[in-house]
């Protein structure tokens, strides 16, 4: 598709008729997801990867785009449309963002699913971490990426525990409850759903720092994809819990609002701005 005509004021009375949607489209007037959206308000040929946006951000927004529902979509990701604008700039500023979401990944989104699931001690490690940087950087940045692996691997196995525990008692409670109402039951599907979102936050951060290696390119790129995958896993997570009868809602909201407070840093860089 060819370039959009009008005014930028034209384009973004688009924006503000239309709702976000999952998915790609063939053109603005059959919706739009969030990067499409942005290459339209930006002139630039339709497209779920517009050029003047950091590949690491739009990776990010990508996936977040398709793991929220409608009103989650207009209510988080439009007001940051502006913000990511002009955001592609230098390999050095992509691989600063990249790392800024593995930590984001490891030290904020992880920990919260790890409480949730009462492993208070573990998430504890994983948040009063150094933040993490680009290992190629300085052997402090080693160091405390090799820290960042122990601490991820044994809160995994802590995680993959709890979610056993859990799902013993869960059968157990529920063979107890057949006839009746049973909050010993509730709370034990309570405990295994968080402790299966605990686990699968884990595993993703556990993935990622194992491939995060020397190779700057190589571990940017996989730091991107990290922050993208956990918010595919919160939206994912909070669907299965509602479907037990119970709510994460406020986890979910804090971390929901933690990322957009990522992306907005992470369009700070390369404008002046601190990680």
């Amino acid at each position: 598709m060819t370039a959009p005509v009008g005014t930028v004021a034209d384009r973004l009375a688009w924006l503000n008729g239309i709702t976000l949607a999952a998915g790609s489209h063939v053109g603005p007037a059959n919706g739009a997801c969030i990067m499409e959206a942005v290459s339209y308000v930006a002139g630039e040929a339709w497209s779920d990867s517009p050029a003047c946006v950091s590949p690491a951000i739009a990776a990010f927004m990508r996936r977040w785009n398709d793991c929220l529902l409608g009103a989650a979509r207009e209510r988080l990701l439009k007001p940051l449309l502006l913000d990511v604008l002009d955001t592609a700039t230098t390999p050095e500023d992509e691989r600063v963002r990249a790392w800024m979401a593995l930590d984001w990944m490891t030290r904020v989104n992880a920990p919260a699913w790890l409480r949730l699931a009462g492993l208070g001690e573990q998430a504890d490690a994983m948040s009063a971490m150094a933040p993490l940087v680009d290992i190629t950087s300085a052997d402090a940045g080693r160091a405390t990426m090799g820290a960042a692996k122990d601490a991820a691997h044994a809160a995994a196995r802590a995680a993959r525990e709890a979610r056993h525990a859990a799902a013993r008692a869960t059968r157990e409670a529920s063979a107890a409850a057949r006839d009746a109402a049973s909050h010993e039951a509730a709370e034990a599907v309570r405990m295994a759903a968080a402790a299966q979102a605990a686990s699968a936050a884990m595993h993703a951060v556990v993935v990622v720092h194992a491939t995060a290696r020397a190779d700057a390119g190589a571990a940017a790129w996989d730091a991107a994809r990290a922050g993208a995958v956990i918010t595919a896993w919160d939206a994912a997570l909070a669907a299965a819990w509602a479907a037990t009868g119970e709510r994460l809602d406020h986890t979910v909201a804090e971390l929901q609002e933690s990322a957009a407070d990522l992306v907005r840093r992470m369009c700070a860089i390369g404008r002046g701005g601190a990680s």
